[in-house]
């Protein structure tokens, strides 16, 4: 009777010990499910960041070549009211105008 009463004990032990770790088993996987998944919504949202940043940079890409452009330049100076030189007047250094007496 002592036997089967320890056979008894170390079925229970066993059986108590495989459900502890299949619980734990359980809950790990659970746990990385969670993790898995936020870390994958994160990543989502850097590559629509990173996208948009993309765009972004493009379209200030075109708009700096498009307004340095000389064309474009030239149409800005005449909105404010510059006009192209007619005549052109070098000065050397000995004609200078502001001369000390």
């Amino acid at each position: 009777m002592k036997q089967t009463n320890s056979n008894n004990k170390i079925k229970f032990r066993f059986g108590y010990l495989l459900g502890l770790f299949l619980l734990l088993l359980a809950v790990a996987a659970v746990y990385l499910t969670i993790v898995t998944s936020a870390a994958g919504a994160q990543l989502s949202h850097l590559e629509k960041e990173r996208e948009k940043l993309n765009e972004e940079n493009t379209y200030l890409r075109n708009k700096l070549v498009t307004s340095t452009s000389l064309s474009e330049i030239e149409v800005k100076a005449s909105e404010l009211g510059l006009k192209k030189a007619e005549k052109i007047i070098y000065i050397s250094e000995e004609d200078s105008f502001a001369k000390l007496p």
